[in-house]
Parts: structure tokens; sequence; C-alpha cells
């Protein structure tokens, strides 16, 4: 049985055997009570409670639901191959976003905001099955057995409206997109639906974080591109993109290796993660014993905005990769030229400081140079004789691995 996810476009249409006529019938708004097919738009397939399902399980049990092939009947309404097979639900609308008034149809003078009209984007609704009372919600991906789709959608009695195994379900649904020609379509909402910019910066970061934490590994499965977020100070573990285990993909857009200069990483490392949390620590100390004055410079602001987007990753459960560290490694090379100019400055006069700043910027290019061909890529085969003397760790599957 295919999973329903939440990733597929699904239309609200009529009842079945409903004949509409969306072009020249007159126009209907959908309200609260109002009994609906929930049909994809690319294969017309209906939205349905899987019956076989729910008669196997207990009552209190979430129920599938599976996508049911139609057919046009004769007065070309859809019609569910084998019968209706529970394909139609009830809109209960539940709330709706909206500050002011809105003109939602000049030509039938409504003016005012109707709380039993579905609104796109605004209203949020649910969808109760018609025949059993369940609500359509969907789970988390954690909660499904395949981890390679988006939230698995199904049917919850209400009892489980609040957890499915420990857990949260979404119920609550919007139309994100409604195009009729007959009332016209205008791309500014920004009159007709207003929101709090305060609400909406906590709802998307609400979301992001829970789509994140879906996405948790495999711990049965090894996968070459993952990487802890420990080890991405250190360069530990690198990647491999592009076309690098096929060889006609290689060929056709090529492939290459994704590390950072090992320089730059290893001095911004040691910088990040041992010299300034010991310059904090003996600062605390010192306060502690002499409340001497603990002086916040400007490497401290650059150290804040590294650990304020590095640190998170350990509270997160998903799935991460190296480049999920890119953000912080941009304070900490913004930290790494701040001490390399206070020590070239203290090292002397204009000429010491040029000197010394010159011999490090040779050394980084240096570097960069020596694994150039881990940046430009390759198309074909890897040259695995290049590569192998570029395989300054153990951990670096640049030029072989034990998974290969």
């Amino acid at each position: 049985m295919a999973v329903i996810t939440g990733a597929d476009w699904w239309s609200l249409r009529h009842p079945i055997g409903v004949v509409a006529n969306y072009t020249d019938g007159p126009v209907e708004y959908l309200r609260h009570g109002a009994l609906v097919t929930v049909v994809n738009d690319l294969s017309t397939r209906l939205l349905c409670v899987d019956s076989s399902a729910e008669s196997q399980q207990p009552a209190s049990d979430p129920i599938p639901v599976v996508a049911v092939a139609t057919d046009r009947n004769n007065s070309g309404g859809l019609q569910a191959q084998g019968g209706s097979g529970g394909a139609e639900w009830v809109v209960e609308i539940a709330s709706y976003e909206m500050r002011g008034a809105v003109n939602i149809a000049p030509s039938d003078n409504i003016t005012d905001w109707d709380p039993e009209v579905l609104h796109p984007l605004a209203t949020l609704f649910r969808l109760r099955h018609a025949a059993t009372g369940c609500v359509l919600a969907a789970l988390p991906a954690a909660a499904s057995d395949d981890t390679n789709v988006g939230a698995p959608v199904v049917c919850v009695p209400d009892p489980l409206r609040t957890g499915v195994d420990g857990a949260a379900v979404d119920d609550l649904w919007r139309v994100t997109l409604s195009v009729d020609l007959r009332i016209g379509f205008e791309s500014n909402m920004r009159g007709k639906v207003r929101t709090s910019f305060t609400e909406n910066l906590f709802a998307l970061n609400a979301v992001m974080a829970r789509a994140n934490n879906d996405l948790v590994p495999d711990p049965d499965r090894y996968d070459v591109l993952e990487s802890p977020p420990w080890s991405w100070p250190f360069l530990i573990y690198p990647m491999r993109m592009g076309g690098w285990y096929r060889a006609e993909e290689a060929m056709e857009h090529g492939a290459y290796y994704e590390i950072g200069n090992p320089l730059l990483w290893w001095a911004t490392a040691t910088l990040c993660c041992v010299l300034y949390p010991l310059r904090a620590a003996v600062a605390l100390y010192s306060w502690k014993r002499a409340r001497k004055p603990i002086r916040v410079g400007a490497g401290w602001l650059l150290w804040s905005g590294w650990a304020m987007h590095y640190l998170p990753f350990f509270l997160m459960s998903r799935i991460t990769y190296l480049h999920h560290y890119l953000p912080a490694l941009y304070y900490a090379l913004l930290l790494l030229a701040y001490e390399c100019d206070k020590l070239a400055t203290r090292c002397g006069g204009r000429s010491a400081r040029r000197a010394l700043l010159v011999v490090l910027s040779l050394l980084v290019f240096a570097v960069f140079w020596n694994f150039r061909i881990c940046t430009f890529g390759w198309y074909g085969q890897p040259p695995a004789a290049g590569l192998a003397r570029l395989r300054w760790l153990p951990s670096w599957n640049i030029a072989g691995s034990a998974y290969d």
C-alpha cells in the first residue's frame, strides 16, 4: 500500500456523483459542514479510508488512507472504482487568521469576513470522514516505518488527536491555492489576509524545527554522507558529492569532494573549541576570585556568533551533514582573521606585520592549491592516484573506504 504524504497536491471537489461546472456554473463557496471529496491533482485518485485495514484493527488505532482510482460517470462526475470506498469528507472550520474586513466576491456584495466560509491561506480546517468519523491527520515522519517519505497521512479517531504513540499529530489543513476565473485572480493578498509578523516568525520556526527533527537517521544503516556535529570543526568526515558512485552521472555532471581548507578549519577549531573556552574559564575564575571585570570585545562577539550557529545542532535529532557547519564557519574565519591581525600587530612594526600576513596567506593558498581537485571536481572516474596523497586523516574516504 502506498503511503499518502503531505508532499502530494490534492484538491477539494464536490461529493461523488455531483456534476460541477467550474467554468460557467454558479459560484459556490465552501462552508463549514460541506461534504467534499479529496482528489489528487495528477492521478485524479480519490482519498479514501482503507476499509480492509479498518476491519482488522482496534477502533482506537489510526486508520490508513489510500488513493482509489476513479472513473467518469455518464454525467461527468467522479466515481470511485468499486463504489465510494469511503471517499467523502466533512469540512470542519477550526479557525481563521484574519484581521479586518475582506471582499471575497464583489459581485455578491460579500464584504464582511464570514467565519463559516473556507478562505484560501487564512482558514484552518479539519476533514472528518463522513462514514467513520475519524479525522484526517499527518503524523511526524519519525512515526512512519518508511523514512524516505514525508509526513504519513492517516485518519485518527477523536481520542488520538492529541497524539499517536507519543508523537503529536497535525489535523489542521489550509488551502494554499485557489484559482477560479469566474471570480478572478488577485496576486496581492495584503489587503485581504493580514497576519502578525511576530506570530509568523515563531510559527515558521516551529514548523522548520519540527520538520528538521523528523529527518532522523537510521541507526542500522551506514550513510557515507552523514557526520555528527562534534566532528565538523575538526574536518573528520568530508563528503563525497556528485556522481561519485555513478560513472555516467559523473561524466555528465561531474563529481567533487566536499572538504574545506584543512589549515583554516583546524586553526579555527583550535581557536573556537580550545583557546576561547579556556580564555572564558580563566576570565570567570579571575572574576570570581578577585572580581576583575570581564572585557567583552570584538573577538567575543564573533565567537558568540560561531557558538549560536553551531551548538544548536547538538540539540537536534535530525540527520546532519558537513555543510551544516558552514554558517558557523563564517564567524570562525572572521575570528581567525581578527586574531591573526592582533598577533601581527603585536609582532612589531608595519613591515613585520606585513611579513607575517604574507606568510600566512601563502600557507593558506598552498594548502588550497594542493586540494584544488576536490574543489574544481572531475568528470568520469575519480583519479585514485591523485586523491590518495590527499588522505591526511584515516577517516577521509577520499581514496577508498571500508564501505566501498
